[in-house]
């Protein structure tokens, strides 16, 4: 047991171990109730759907592999964590001393983190593959015929520049782009409901109110 722990809490393997903890406590806390799985999504100032919509954007391919923009973020840094901690491990078990022997140990890590890095990414992306349909949306454009309906903010707030909201039509749950309408009075927030009022042709996006309770 102790030569696992000493293992495990290794110079080579600590920034792992703590990225692991940090992930498995940030579960702990969505199982209690007080944290979103959605958290990481949906942040203002963070326009993930630009970014997906540009093919020449330098993070484009990555985020497509990802699965960032589909799949909740938090799931995808989680299998991160737990795949860089194990080939850092299995490298450390190899390597106990350090993976580059020839090399300082603090310069050996960082090669050993660029090449852990990418090589954990690629193995996560074919992770992620077979949950995209489990988590894809339909992203719509230009539905006039929405106005009037209610959806359900996805977002951690919707504010006058940014707002992610999610609406059913029939079998299919819409993601849509939504701010602020400037007469709302309550601050609308994640899982919120909240009526389109307003759709901006021009800029594609919904301008959203408050449901009046009576």
């Amino acid at each position: 047991m102790n030569s696992y722990l000493e293992l495990i809490f290794a110079y080579n393997l600590i920034p792992y171990t703590i990225f692991l903890i940090v992930i498995l406590f940030f579960w702990f806390t969505v199982i209690l109730g007080f944290l979103d799985i959605e958290i990481f999504d949906g942040v203002e100032g963070v326009d993930v759907d630009d970014i997906e919509a540009n093919p020449e954007c330098v993070f484009h391919l990555l985020f497509s592999f990802l699965g960032i923009g589909v799949i909740p973020i938090s799931i995808i840094i989680s299998v991160l964590a737990i795949v860089m901690w194990t080939i850092a491990y299995l490298l450390n078990d190899l390597f106990p001393n350090t993976i580059f022997p020839a090399l300082p140990a603090l310069i050996a890590n960082i090669i050993a983190f660029i090449i852990i890095l990418p090589l954990s990414s690629i193995i996560t992306g074919l992770l992620m593959k077979p949950l995209k349909n489990k988590f894809e949306t339909t992203q719509v454009r230009g539905h006039h015929h929405l106005i009037g309906q209610v959806c359900k903010i996805k977002s951690s707030e919707v504010t006058k520049s940014f707002g992610q909201a999610e609406l059913q039509v029939k079998d299919s749950f819409l993601l849509i782009s939504v701010k602020e309408h400037s007469k709302n009075k309550k601050i609308l927030k994640k899982g919120d409901e909240a009526i389109i009022v307003e759709y901006d042709n021009e800029k594609d996006f919904y301008k959203v109110s408050s449901i009046k309770k009576n």
